[in-house]
């Protein structure tokens, strides 16, 4: 089984190699305020969304407002200001749903699936 690399909390503060890899991002628009959402678009692509940390930081290095960048963060649908979290298929109302989540256990969704929505 693959696990995926575990994705900052957006509270979190970013590591060292995080902060590192934002500030290449930044340094590749040459710390251009007017690129504010080329570097949104390429740090949601790093972390799979915009961690409050990554926009903080944004926010020194751009020498922007930090509600400015985050109000551009939120304004446009395509950025995410949450970690995705797992699929988690609504079984409850399924004839056998208790079969079926057990099966989903053993199949390796045991991370998160006593959480889920069909667990009792």
């Amino acid at each position: 089984m693959v696990m995926a690399s575990p994705q900052p909390s957006p509270q979190a503060p970013l590591s060292a190699q995080a902060v590192e890899r934002t500030s290449r991002l930044i340094r590749q628009q040459r710390g251009r305020a007017d690129a504010l959402i080329e570097v949104l678009h390429q740090v949601q692509e790093l972390y799979g969304y915009l961690p409050a940390a990554a926009l903080a930081q944004m926010a020194r290095e751009l020498k922007l407002p930090p509600p400015r960048v985050h109000g551009v963060a939120s304004f446009y649908h395509l950025f995410r200001l949450e970690a995705p979290t797992a699929h988690r298929p609504p079984l409850c109302g399924v004839p056998g749903h208790g079969l079926l989540r057990e099966g989903w256990r053993r199949a390796g969704g045991a991370a998160g699936a006593a959480a889920g929505p069909w667990s009792t």
